[in-house]
C-alpha cells in the first residue's frame, strides 16, 4: 500500500508499542454523489490515521478531527511523491492545513495523523 510505503520512506513507524497499537486507512474525499466522511468520527477511531487524497479537503479534515475530539497539537506528517521526488511537511494538526497550503504540497500526497509522526 502507497500508504504504508510513504510511512516507512518517511521514517514513521505506524505502529508503536509505546504510541500507536492501531492504525486506520482512510480515502480523503467521497465518491460523487455519496456523503463527506465524517473527520469526528475517525478523531477517536485509531492512534494513526493514513490518508489518501486528503489534500483538496484538508482544512475540513482537519476542522473535522479537532471537533471530534482529536488534539489540536497531534503531530501531522505529509507526503508528497513518495519516494519518487518527495515532498514532506510536517506540522501539528491545528497548523496542517497552513503548512501544506504553504508548502504548496499536491497531490499525490498521504495524510499521516498520530504521535509516531514524532519518531520520524
Amino acid at each position: 500500500s502507497s500508504g504504508m510505503a510513504a510511512a516507512a520512506y518517511a521514517g514513521v513507524p505506524l505502529t508503536h508499542r509505546h504510541r500507536s497499537q492501531s492504525v486506520i486507512f482512510l480515502t480523503g474525499h467521497e465518491a460523487r454523489g455519496s456523503h463527506p466522511p465524517d473527520w469526528s468520527r475517525y478523531a477517536k477511531a485509531a492512534d494513526t490515521l493514513v490518508i489518501y487524497m486528503g489534500i483538496e479537503r484538508i482544512s475540513d479534515i482537519c476542522q473535522g478531527l479537532i471537533m471530534g475530539g482529536l488534539a489540536a497539537e497531534t503531530p501531522c506528517l505529509a507526503v508528497q511523491w513518495a519516494t519518487i521526488m518527495q515532498k514532506q511537511v510536517q506540522a501539528p494538526l491545528q497548523q496542517f492545513s497552513t503548512a501544506i497550503q504553504a508548502a504548496e504540497l499536491g497531490s499525490p500526497a498521504i495524510l499521516i495523523i498520530g504521535s509516531v509522526v514524532e519518531l520520524a
